[in-house]
């Protein structure tokens, strides 16, 4: 049991397996003075904290709680913090910083950050640093241990002063996608294309690296315009991902069309791991930083990414007072790892009824 305000609020933050939470956090961190809870999308984000907002009310009132009263901190048009107090009035700060709830960003939470550091380690391991001295030491040991990267870059472990790791996630350029013979395209989607670092050899970059962070990340955000908004290509690309005419219109009516869920799914499973293989790109080593030591590098040649689709697509639809987007949601075992998968086609804000974009989030199952 805690006995100091401090240890208190690290329990009461650290404690993901408790009932808290109906969605598991993808990640808790500790910043400078500041918690940040992040979870997989905007409205889980959302659900989490008005779930720790109903736990601090219940902790306030208890007499044997450090906490007698909290404040909840805007961020731009919406509350995302909270800051504890230890009096009725709000005057007494149990910790400087605050609570904070946030949604992975496109990479995963803290995934530009980890680009820049794990770019600085490679860069130190190149001219002979210990793995023990670096930061990311692990994630670095399972790439130069992987064989397949090794063979297939030619990596000679005697000459690693001639590489020089560059972080380029700024770089990465928007991906739209075309429609043609009732396929989807996605466009920009090679190795210099979706790289967040790419490693040189004597100044000419060799290998781009696509970095993912936690155990939840998003792997394609692109716009719809070009199947969606268009009235002849509309009714082909609900039954390519085996949408529903009649659910899309929950859009409104625009976006109504007389096209049913399918009773097979053989056809739409191939498509949307085409979709998926596509979007994890061509020519690239895809770097999964889970967790501390645990990592999973997968070095594809071409798009020859492995995947298998391995449930019947769910969907949903926007419903008034419920939800403002649509979503295809199964199960993949891809680069031979399970996942959860869900497609997502949601507006630019997060109170915009459009399927404008596509987001395609993967979660290890």
């Amino acid at each position: 049991m805690a006995t100091t305000p401090e240890q208190f609020i690290s329990e009461l933050v650290q404690d993901k397996l408790s009932n808290v939470f109906k969605i598991k956090p993808a990640k808790i961190v500790q910043i400078k003075t500041d918690y940040f809870i992040y979870l997989p999308t905007k409205n889980e984000r959302n659900s989490s904290y008005n779930e720790f907002k109903i736990k601090l009310d219940k902790i306030k009132n208890n007499s044997k709680s450090f906490i007698k009263s909290y404040k909840e901190v805007k961020t731009g048009s919406s509350f995302n913090s909270f800051k504890l107090f230890s009096d009725r009035n709000g005057q007494v700060p149990i910790f400087k910083g605050k609570i904070v709830f946030k949604p992975l960003s496109t990479k995963g939470s803290g995934g530009k950050q980890f680009e820049q550091e794990l770019a600085q380690d490679l860069n130190n391991y190149f001219i002979g640093s210990d793995l023990k001295e670096l930061k990311h030491g692990d994630t670095i040991k399972a790439l130069f241990e992987n064989k397949k990267f090794i063979s297939q870059y030619k990596i000679d472990k005697l000459k690693l002063s001639l590489l020089r790791a560059d972080p380029v996630g700024k770089q990465n350029s928007k991906r739209t996608s075309t429609w043609s013979n009732n396929q989807i395209f996605i466009e920009k989607n090679t190795g210099p294309a979706v790289s967040d670092i790419n490693i040189l050899v004597k100044d000419t970059p060799k290998i781009f690296c696509s970095l993912k962070f936690t155990d939840s990340y998003y792997i394609y955000n692109g716009t719809t315009e070009a199947y969606f908004d268009n009235e002849t290509n509309k009714p082909k690309a609900y039954a390519f991902f085996g949408l529903s005419g009649v659910g899309m219109a929950g859009f409104g009516a625009k976006y109504a069309a007389s096209v049913a869920t399918p009773k097979d799914f053989i056809a739409v499973k191939k498509n949307l791991a085409n979709i998926i293989n596509q979007a994890l790109g061509r020519d690239v080593v895809l770097i999964n930083k889970v967790s501390p030591g645990n990592n999973d590098i997968d070095v594809i040649k071409g798009d020859a990414h492995k995947i298998n689709i391995q449930s019947t697509p769910e969907y949903r639809y926007p419903e008034t007072g419920q939800r403002k987007y649509a979503a295809i949601s199964f199960l993949a075992e891809i680069n031979n790892d399970k996942y959860k998968v869900q497609f997502q086609f949601r507006g630019t804000t997060e109170g915009a009824l459009t399927p404008r974009y596509l987001r395609i989030l993967l979660k290890k199952a």
